[in-house]
Parts: C-alpha cells; structure tokens; sequence
C-alpha cells in the first residue's frame, strides 16, 4: 500500500470541552490567581472580554469554541467529575513533588495522577485538552 503525503490535520471546528488544573505543589507554591481568574483568562467566565476562549473564536472565524468543561453532562460540577470543579471548567489539585526540586516529566507525570484519581477518568477522556496552570517549572 502507498502512504499518501498529505497530513492529518486535528479537527479544528465546533464546541471543544477543555479542562484547566491549578497546580500547588508539595511546598504550598502555586499561581498567584484564584480559580475564577483563572477560568476568567482562558474562558471569560467573569467578564474578561480579552481571553483564550475569545482569540480562538475570532480567529477561527467563530468556528472553534472552547467551553469551560464537559458541558454535555449536567450531573457534573462546572464542567468536571466527582464535584471537583471549582470554577467554571477549572479544578484544585496538589501533588506530592516540588516545582523547584523536580524534572518538568516528573512534575506533568504527578499532576496527571493526581488528576486522574480526582476525577476518576483517564486524560484526556472527555476533553479535547487539559491544561495545567503551574506556578513554574525550575529543573529541566
């Protein structure tokens, strides 16, 4: 059989449920923004008229809209399992290593565990992305 040499280009069009996780390490460090400004900077969920959700609709030309969580599922608190959502498509977790002392894979490792038992689904399951809100990354 003969491989075509065109690409396979991700859908980009539609509603696309993202989840945003706030990160506190093992020391207490974490963003300095709440929840709420947070979900607010990436979905304009307090008013923020200038936020991810809004770039990416305009400059899809209104075709690709992101929502604050599973949208889809009214049993769920904001947009995510297990009554973890503590604003609109953002959760809270903590993981048992540091931003300061740990490899960048360690850190994403730990916080996709934590994540995953929180909500108890694997990621990305029910969302197009998951983004994780750290307050830095330290080792390389």
């Amino acid at each position: 059989s003969s491989r075509s040499n065109t690409r396979n280009l991700a859908i980009v069009t539609g509603n696309k449920p993202i989840l945003v996780v706030k990160v506190t390490d093992v020391n207490g460090l974490a963003v300095s923004e709440s929840s709420a400004e947070i979900g607010d900077d990436v979905f304009g969920t307090l008013g923020d008229p200038v936020n991810l959700k809004s770039q990416l609709f305009g400059c899809s030309m209104k075709k690709l809209n992101i929502t604050e969580g599973d949208q889809d599922d009214p049993s769920l608190t904001n947009g995510v399992p297990n009554g973890e959502g503590v604003a609109p498509g953002v959760m809270e977790i903590t993981i048992s290593v540091s931003l300061a002392n740990e490899t960048r894979a360690t850190i994403r490792n730990a916080v996709t565990s934590a994540v995953q038992v929180a909500i108890g689904e694997s990621l990305p399951g029910r969302y197009q992305q998951v983004m994780y809100v750290l307050q830095g990354c330290y080792v390389g």
